[in-house]
């Protein structure tokens, strides 16, 4: 009979039902103190019937600071409130304290208090079938407290009310049962069956952006700097012939005293001239492939168009740089919606 008992306490205890009322050291004076207090409330709601509202302040109390005459209110608590099993393991456990500390009135109190109880406890069996038993990791909780598997098979003390069984392990699917257990010696079982497996999760996929998808994009910066560099290389050689265009002209003048011109004069003349159109046309040019460079690089796409990279001329989707030639040199060409 002892051996049963401590083995029902013991599976209480793996279920975390007595957590409450698990001895631990109190951490200073004032802990002691408020589980005074505490204690002192949970007696006036006793005495006042108030018995949900005296449980947990009582096993609050126990929980600073332990004590045998707590837990023995403690359980004798949860015995009005009808969480017999509860109760009957907070009795156990007084029960071998008062024998430890020498107590025999309090061992005489709960040994009474267990003889009441017992034949009143109602009880849950769980099975686990071999199927489940096999399956590697498998875990089971029953209102969230492991069930070890000693307690497999046995029949396991339990409070009246609902109760929720889990079994778990991994690769499985999570199975889960309720079980609602009456008071008075109810007794109740649960099998554990075969867990299903868990669906495979969807396989990772990566994006690779291939050499020829990341062309464009890098194509549209290439011709860009180029571009703009040329421009300013015409900015430059526009420059160059502005001023030698003012020098032509200003030889000219010189040449022509009192508005007689030579042929000096006249030969200054068509040089400026034609070194003020070169002139024109540099600056021009130039201003015009800096700014379409600046907007090549400012509009190269992050992802760009596959067709893109058929032509490393087309830039994204509206824009196409087309060369061309002229006598004597050539021309780039803008085109597209902007």
């Amino acid at each position: 009979m002892v051996s049963h008992r401590r083995t029902a306490v013991s599976a209480l205890l793996v279920l975390a039902q007595l957590s409450a009322a698990l001895p631990v050291l109190a951490q200073s004076p004032s802990d002691k103190a408020l589980a005074q207090s505490l204690f002192d409330e949970g007696k006036k709601l006793m005495s006042e019937e108030k018995y949900a509202e005296a449980c947990p302040k009582l096993a609050e109390s126990q929980k600073l600071d332990p004590g045998g005459g707590t837990l023995l209110n403690l359980a004798v608590c949860h015995q009005k409130e009808g969480k017999t099993a509860t109760a009957w393991a907070e009795f156990e456990e007084a029960l071998s304290q008062a024998k430890k500390e020498g107590r025999p009135e309090r061992e005489a109190f709960a040994r009474e208090h267990i003889a009441e109880i017992e034949p009143k406890l109602s009880k849950l069996t769980i099975t686990v079938t071999p199927a489940a038993a096999g399956i590697a990791g498998l875990q089971l909780k029953l209102d969230g407290g492991a069930i070890g598997k000693a307690a497999w098979g046995a029949s396991l003390p339990v409070d009246p009310g609902k109760h929720t069984l889990e079994a778990s392990a991994p690769g499985k699917k999570s199975w889960t049962s309720d079980v609602e257990i009456g008071a008075d010696a109810d007794k109740k079982a649960l099998e554990v069956p075969a867990l299903a497996d868990a669906p495979a999760e969807p396989a990772k996929t990566t994006t690779t952006t291939t050499t020829a998808d990341a062309a464009p994009s890098g194509n549209q910066k290439t011709i860009g700097f180029i571009v703009g560099g040329a421009g300013v290389v015409a900015l430059g050689v526009g420059a160059v012939f502005g001023i030698r265009a003012f020098s032509k002209w200003g030889e000219r003048e010189d040449n022509c005293p009192n508005d007689v011109c030579n042929a000096k004069a006249k030969e200054a003349g068509d040089a400026a001239t034609t070194s003020a159109n070169i002139a024109n046309v540099g600056v021009g040019v130039g201003l015009v492939a800096i700014g379409v460079g600046a907007f090549l690089i400012l509009t190269a796409p992050s992802s760009p168009e596959k067709a893109a990279a058929k032509n490393p001329l087309l830039i994204g989707k509206n824009v196409q740089v087309t060369p061309g030639a002229l006598p004597g040199g050539g021309f780039l060409g803008l085109s597209g919606a902007f």
